[in-house]
């Protein structure tokens, strides 16, 4: 959840606490708290972390909080400003797969050595892992690291050996091979249940174009190759304006 719109802050934090025990009096065993309200854009001047903190002593249940969390310092820092039962980040973990490493505490860029794991991974992974989701995280990962012509060639790649390749010539990346150790792969196919089906998913498998491929691109990423046609800087690129104002 996050902080619920109200006439003030005041009473923003108080809506937000009742939801929050009505939640808690319902069964569940613990909450995630994002700390702006629907309305408030993405900024670090508008995360709202005394009203987290306000939220996480009225629950007897635990409360993850999540905003601005874009290295291991963030994360510590809103933990003990909150004093909430951990951290949660999403922006901040695409853009770095390791933000929750103390070895990085500072860092806002992937690490070399978790670019290059996660090349072992999918590499492990075979084809359990689909090309488009190989080349995502990646981009994700390393397009800070190289200029705008490179990010572009790189999102235009169709196989992960020439990625592989395009790593080794513009950025000194490769697997760790043979010496490491192979992460061990995770089937997460579930067939426990059967999720019930909506209207919304009927409507949306009646019209064969409305339907959700696994080879597409998909929404942000599409979003991001689009922001890397446009930027005008050669050099930065921000994940921010992304995902509106989810975090």
């Amino acid at each position: 959840m996050r902080l619920l719109q109200g006439q003030d802050n005041e009473t923003s934090v108080q809506k937000t606490i009742e939801l929050a025990q009505q939640l808690e009096h319902c069964g569940v065993t613990f909450l995630t708290l994002h700390g702006r309200t629907p309305a408030q854009k993405h900024s670090k001047d508008t995360l709202n972390v005394e009203a987290m903190a306000e939220v996480a002593k009225s629950l007897h249940i635990p409360l993850i909080v999540n905003g601005n969390v874009e290295s291991y310092q963030d994360a510590c820092e809103l933990h003990e400003k909150t004093q909430a039962a951990g951290v949660m980040a999403a922006r901040g973990l695409l853009a770095n797969p390791a933000l929750f490493n103390s070895d990085y505490p500072l860092a806002t860029a992937t690490p070399k050595a978790c670019v290059e794991q996660w090349l072992d991974i999918a590499e492990s992974a075979g084809d359990h892992l689909l090309f488009q989701c190989f080349l995502h995280h990646l981009s994700f990962m390393w397009s800070n690291q190289i200029k705008r012509a490179l990010r572009v060639q790189l999102n235009s790649l169709n196989s992960k050996s020439q990625v592989l390749e395009f790593l080794a010539e513009h950025c000194d990346v490769f697997p760790r091979g043979a010496g490491s150790t192979p992460p061990i792969y995770t089937n997460c196919t579930y067939s426990h249940f059967t999720p019930p089906r909506h209207a919304r998913h009927l409507a949306a498998e009646a019209e064969d174009e409305s339907c959700w491929d696994a080879g597409s691109d998909g929404k942000f990423f599409t979003e991001f190759k689009t922001q890397q046609l446009s930027s005008n800087n050669m050099e930065d690129l921000e994940l921010g304006g992304l995902f509106d104002d989810e975090d």
